[in-house]
């Protein structure tokens, strides 16, 4: 990569230049063919000649270089890819561009200019097409379904009896191009790749349950909670059949740091490939008050120069006035005193031709100087009242000027302010300057129009028919930037404390939008107490993604005695998800306890309860906390649901299996309690009714692939394994970019035999999902199975780690790690580790047992396994009386160990016969053929018996 304080060049290429397609981002955002955004058409030769030769100054060197660089062939070493332009604001980095872009323009340049400030990626990319549709080039195609994707996505908005989760969901899916994207706070359930940061898996489902019933199309459900990959493939697509892929691209991005996260990874991901492969000729420019990231940018290091811009040399500053007819030394001081030589300072006064008297007074503000050529005092009064609003309309202006459109045009006219199609911005730095001075000298005014300011878009967002959408969401947060300057000392601790928790349930980015309003509104209002607020907030969530770090900032705020009750509970509402995504479910259940006694009628706070009772393994407890609670009609099924999954959780199917069908009355259209159901009585066995609850939810809920699941299940279960993995693969194209379906279809083809393409998907998934023990532990079995011994230790104990609170899950895995000690020889250690478990039982008991006593046969130190044996005997007498273990292969196959454990082995020949009438699953007869084989290992004394059952493996 290339650093330059001052750019250098390197020799220019002879021969033909390459015509050139310039796409532009920038916050001015003025969408032309061949016009950058603050020119006008020229009325004169003179004005060409001033434009092209005298209005640029300073930067030469990096035009220079930038030019050179354009002539060069893609092929050639010294050809740079991606340019960036750092410093502050005002020092001339999106005059630069606007330099590149002509330099561009000048070798045949296409350009197109698009405001990239918002969070979505879905406006710049409809922009750029827009305009390169203009220009001549065919993206009739990408536009099209930008449109159909806007008109769905407002039908499902505006449908009626929308649940909590549907607008995070749809936001969600517009800003994050890939699945590489900065992750959002961690998530419980299986769809949980394209949903909002803070939703439960409740919320989750019943999002995409609605969304699915709105939409009914499943190529239209894709295209709404997939947006960018599928819009940015047709643009890439249209954009290679558009014929441009001999030219060269440049592609401008300004404002860069306030896109840095999702449209970053976007373009990323775009000049990578991942979209479809893009044309090799293209040039980026990079724009932003913050150099980019080395580490995330490190592809494109090799071709990659960096320009970081200062303020102009007295030298640049004197000859940008000089060309601009100002001759006079001490107004030029005075002008490079006032401005501290910052460009666009320099620039505005350069523009507004002072006399040498009207900057000769040095105590004059800087807005006064910058206004102070303007005779007409209305208009000067009317340029600091518009500068109040951080953007401007019609319908704004309204509020400050009897004759909006007649103020937009002249404000218009002003160097300072940028349009936007109907949007005006004034620049950072004058509309900073112009608020304090109007601050300082006409506080009640400011504060009253800020007061007007926020009433109005109050009234805007409560007029809203969607209240969740991005309009509303820019109303909201223009409401509490003007509320704050309208009266800042009015502003409670509290108020602030519950917006913050109101925002960090939005997630990372809706806080962030929060923190840089909180910032902005602390600066203009002048108030220290907002100030201090703020820069305290913006310390403790710099990282937003730092869950410890949120948990930490909402203990303050708990932990606080001067904080209202209300506020405590909002940050306990927000506290306890987040626990329980880092697994600390004792926090968790705390905090719902809490909230249950502040709540007592509610049936949320138990629900929450007995859910993390179960993450936490306490299975009964999790249905003890449930016990009394009651619910109106309405809610009954729900709090019904959550009941049934805490008797599963105890394998009290039977019982669930009566509620869940209770629930079903109440509430026949709810696929998820048809998809528990079918859980449930394919674990009592019941495999046919099993399937058809399956069939019912999907058929309830066509596109939602966690219905889907439920299947394959109970496909597995009754042994269509093709079938199953044909389902599997249905899911993960579905979803292609969720690790959950990609170990789904993982555990499918370990059943079907492919361990290889198993153990790949298997690697997808998250180190802080909630499935990362459970496939951890998967790619233990299969790498043991391969007798890949050490690869399954290292598997183990990564699962043993990620399952800290589940003590039944945490002595399976130590089961393992207890027989792999045991095929290794070491087998007082494996004797040691077995004894010291004690959660498992039925199944799970016979396997430990069986462990210890094969253990003690094969060691050569006397190992005790006399209790063992008794209780195995005893295990084995009882359980074909137990409800919850059918004629399923499961039960014959342990059957099988524990008669092999005690010699017994014609009974274990009859119960593995038994267990192969059962399964076709290649990964349980791989399972199968390891533990038989070290049958024969172990009791040697029958091992005509055991052969026959590997015989019977092999057919």
């Amino acid at each position: 990569m290339r650093h330059h304080a001052r750019a250098g060049g390197s020799p220019r290429v002879d021969g033909a230049a390459h015509p050139c397609l310039a796409v532009g981002i920038n916050d001015a955002g003025r969408h032309t063919r061949h016009v950058p955004p603050d020119d006008r058409p020229p009325s004169s030769l003179q004005d060409i000649l001033r434009r092209r030769s005298g209005n640029f100054v300073g930067r030469a060197e990096q035009t220079r270089e930038y030019r050179e660089n354009i002539t060069r062939g893609v092929d050639e070493d010294d050809r740079v890819f991606l340019y960036s332009i750092t410093g502050q604001a005002g020092v001339g980095k999106s005059s630069l561009m606007r330099q590149f872009l002509r330099t561009a323009e000048s070798h045949g340049a296409i350009s197109a200019w698009t405001d990239a400030a918002d969070d979505e990626i879905i406006d710049p990319l409809s922009d750029i097409c827009r305009q390169l549709q203009d220009a001549g080039l065919d993206f009739r195609r990408t536009r099209k379904k930008i449109d159909r994707y806007l008109v769905r996505r407002t039908l499902v908005l505006r449908a009626s009896g929308a649940p909590i989760g549907t607008a995070a969901l749809l936001l969600s899916a517009a800003i994050r191009a890939s699945s590489k994207m900065a992750k959002p706070l961690p998530v419980v359930g299986e769809i949980a790749e394209a949903v909002a940061e803070s939703a439960s898996q409740e919320n989750i489902e019943a999002a995409g349950e609605f969304i699915a019933k709105i939409l009914k199309s499943k190529t239209d459900l894709e295209l709404v909670l997939n947006p960018v990959q599928i819009l940015t493939e047709q643009f890439v697509s249209d954009l290679r059949s558009s014929g441009v892929e001999g030219e060269l691209i440049a592609v401008f991005v300004d404002t860069f740091e306030r896109r840095a996260e999702h449209f970053g990874l976007w373009l990323r991901d775009l000049l990578s490939g991942k979209f479809g492969s893009i044309v090799p000729n293209i040039v980026v420019t990079i724009c932003g008050q913050n150099p980019i990231s080395d580490e995330a940018w490190a592809e494109f290091q090799p071709v990659h120069t960096h320009f970081p811009l200062e303020v102009f040399s007295a030298a640049e500053a004197t000859q940008l006035l000089q060309r601009n007819g100002i001759f006079d030394k001490r107004l030029i001081d005075s002008v490079i005193e006032l401005t501290g030589r910052l460009p666009v300072l320099v620039g505005m006064l350069a523009q507004s031709s002072p006399s040498t008297d009207a900057l000769v007074d040095p105590t004059e503000t800087a807005v006064d100087r910058f206004l102070k050529w303007e005779s007409d005092e209305h208009r000067r009064t009317a340029a600091l009242k518009s500068s109040i609003p951080r953007r401007l309309n019609l319908d704004i202006l309204q509020e400050l000027s009897d004759d909006p459109k007649e103020l937009a045009d002249w404000l218009k006219s002003l160097a300072f302010v940028s349009s936007d199609g109907g949007t005006l911005k004034y620049h950072d730095v004058v509309r900073a300057s112009m608020l304090k001075v109007q601050r300082l000298q006409h506080p009640t005014r400011y504060h009253e129009a800020h007061g007007r300011l926020a009433a109005y878009f109050r009234r805007i967002r409560a007029e809203m028919t969607n209240r969740r959408g991005p309009d509303a969401r820019q109303a909201q947060d223009a409401y509490w930037y003007h509320h704050i300057c309208a009266a800042p000392s009015e502003i409670t601790l509290d108020q602030l404390e519950r917006r913050t928790c109101f925002m960090i349930s939005l997630g990372p980015t809706s806080l962030e939008g929060w923190v840089s309003t909180l910032r902005e509104a602390a600066r203009d209002s002048g108030s220290d107490v907002i100030q201090a607020y703020a820069t305290r907030l913006a310390a403790a969530t710099e990282a937003p993604q730092d869950v410890d770090g949120l948990i930490a900032y909402l203990g303050r705020i708990i932990d606080d005695p001067r904080r209202e009750l209300l506020t405590q509970r909002s940050a306990l509402m927000e506290r306890a998800p987040l626990l329980e995504t880092v697994r600390s479910y004792d926090a968790a259940l705390a905090d719902y306890e809490k909230l249950r006694e502040m709540a007592e009628d509610s049936i949320i706070w138990p629900i929450a309860c007995s859910r993390v009772l179960i993450y936490a393994g306490r299975y009964d407890d999790a249905v003890r906390t449930l016990d009394g609670v009651t619910a109106e009609e309405g809610a009954l099924p729900r709090l019904l649901e959550q009941k049934a999954r805490a008797l599963n959780a105890t394998r009290r199917f039977a019982e669930a299996d009566l509620l869940l069908s209770e629930a079903i009355e109440l509430s026949p259209t709810q696929g998820s309690l048809f998809s528990l159901r079918s859980k449930t009585r394919r674990l009592l066995g019941r495999l046919d009714e099993a399937l058809l609850d399956a069939e019912r939810g999907i058929s309830l809920n066509p596109e939602n692939p966690a219905r889907i699941v439920f299947r394959i299940d109970c496909l597995e279960a009754l042994g269509d394994y093709s079938a199953a993995l044909e389902c599997a693969r249905q899911i993960r194209a579905m979803r292609p970019q969720n690790p959950y379906y990609a170990s789904v279809l993982a555990r499918a083809l370990s059943d079907t035999g492919d361990y290889d393409e198993a153990l790949e998907l298997f690697g997808q998934v998250d180190v802080n999902s909630r499935q990362f023990a459970d496939t951890m532990f998967n790619i233990g079995e299969l790498h043991r199975f391969n007798d890949r011994l050490s690869k399954a230790r290292q598997a183990y104990a990564s699962a043993l780690s990620a399952s800290d609170e589940d003590l039944a899950k945490r002595d399976w895995v130590r089961l393992r790690l207890a027989e792999l000690d045991r095929f290794e020889h070491r087998y007082a250690e494996a004797y040691e580790e077995l004894l010291s478990i004690d959660t498992l039982e039925g199944l799970e008991e016979i396997w430990r047992l069986y462990t210890i006593i094969t253990t003690a046969t094969v060691s050569k130190d006397p190992l005790d396994d006399t209790n063992e044996r008794r209780r195995l005997a005893s295990i084995l007498r009882d359980l074909p009386d137990r409800p919850d273990y059918e004629d399923t292969g499961s039960y014959h196959f342990n059957a099988a160990l524990g008669r092999i454990a005690l010699g017994e082995t014609e009974a274990a020949r009859s119960e593995f016969e038994a267990f192969l009438s059962c399964t076709r699953s290649a990964y349980t007869n791989m399972q199968a053929r390891v533990l038989l084989t070290e049958c024969v290992a172990a009791h040697t004394d029958r091992q005509d018996v055991l052969n026959r059952m590997l015989i019977s493996l092999e057919r």
